[in-house]
């Protein structure tokens, strides 16, 4: 693997074009004031997450998840913010997150992606969460004004102090969440997903819109848009995700980068 590093065949996300990349192994991506104020998109989008109050500032842990660079959430006001851009809501969206959770608060609901613009049905907003049971919730609103999800009833469990690959996949019609590469819960009907703006501010690592907040460590965030990502794809990233934070045994043993990471051309 390291000679393949060095040779610069690694895949990484940017084979896929990401509307989002949020690294935080990459310390070039880190603004420290108090705490983090700036953590920088890779995506080349500028799409970049930011504190401004001092107090709600994350932490940056050099030796975070597997060794690497994490940003570290204090479960009582630490957020991540941008105001909403029609990016975020551009269907279909597939989003990963590689986190690591201290616990799970008295929290119904921890937010990894917390991207609703207002607190009704009647603008765009999803969100993918942890429950407070170690249960997954995907979430996200239709034109209706209903709010499609699956709640509670995935087959996976999320304990603490474990690394997680958390794959969550938006769309009209259809709504997936995976723990590793690995399906844990989904939900089928007939809806269109809403793309109307209003003002709350999107957030990772948090959701502060409904005062969610959840001490754990967060390694990477990547938002694909626009187009239904592949099986193929999807594996790649995950198998990239899996073995750059450590948790390589953790994937499907049916996934092709179960012995090695994604290289160029697979």
């Amino acid at each position: 693997m390291d000679t393949a590093r060095i040779q610069g065949r690694l895949w990484t996300p940017n084979q896929l074009r990401p509307a989002l990349w949020l690294d935080a192994a990459d310390t070039s991506t880190i603004t420290i004031s108090t705490g983090v104020s700036q953590w920088s998109d890779k995506s080349g989008n500028a799409r970049h997450f930011t504190q401004s109050n001092t107090l709600n500032q994350p932490t940056y842990t050099l030796n975070g998840i597997n060794g690497l660079g994490s940003i570290s959430y204090d479960g009582l006001n630490d957020a991540l913010l941008r105001t909403p851009e029609s990016w975020a809501y551009a269907y279909p969206i597939t989003s990963f997150i590689v986190f690591r959770a201290t616990s799970f608060t008295n929290q119904t609901y921890n937010g990894l992606f917390g991207f609703y613009t207002m607190t009704s049905g009647a603008n765009a907003g999803w969100g993918d969460f942890i429950r407070n049971n170690g249960k997954s919730a995907v979430y996200a609103t239709s034109t209706t004004g209903v709010q499609p999800n699956y709640d509670n009833i995935g087959v996976a469990t999320y304990n603490t102090n474990q690394t997680y690959i958390f794959t969550g996949i938006h769309q009209n019609n259809s709504l997936v969440g995976l723990q590793n590469g690995k399906t844990d819960g989904s939900f089928s009907s007939t809806y269109t997903l809403r793309t109307n703006l209003s003002t709350l501010s999107m957030s990772i690592g948090a959701d502060p819109t409904f005062n969610r907040y959840t001490p754990w460590l967060i390694g990477e965030a990547i938002i694909i848009n626009n187009a239904v990502l592949s099986t193929t794809d999807r594996l790649k990233m995950e198998g990239y995700l899996a073995w750059k934070w450590g948790i390589d045994n953790n994937i499907p043993a049916s996934s092709p980068f179960i012995n090695r990471p994604p290289m160029i051309g697979d």
